[in-house]
């Protein structure tokens, strides 16, 4: 074998050894995600799901839940804020898990 076939190998094995591990990246992102949002109360998610992935307006939200645009608006801000505060907590549950990151993670919360 020539030492640019052998070259030309090697870049491909780096190349779909880094698709690899970003696609796994991606799908242990994706179960976070999931597990932060399941802990969101029912309301919450609700007005997530129809603003954010299905892409209805908050006036839509509102009239289905009988109350103001403004109501509706605010709810949403509380709802994508619980779910960023879910999915923190998420990671450190996560990483508490290991020891080299379990006296960091206890005493972060003084910080």
């Amino acid at each position: 074998a020539s030492a640019g076939s052998a070259a030309s190998h090697a870049s491909h094995t780096a190349a779909s050894t880094q698709t690899t591990d970003t696609t796994a990246v991606a799908i242990a992102e994706a179960d976070v995600v999931c597990e932060a949002f399941a802990t969101l109360p029912d309301r919450w998610r609700r007005a997530l799901w129809l603003t954010e992935v299905e892409g209805r307006p908050v006036a839509e939200l509102a009239r289905s839940l009988g109350t103001s645009a403004n109501a509706a608006s605010a709810l949403c801000l509380r709802a994508r804020e619980g779910l960023r505060a879910a999915w923190l907590q998420a990671h450190v549950d996560r990483r508490a898990q290991d020891p080299e990151c379990r006296w960091v993670l206890d005493h972060l919360g003084a910080h």
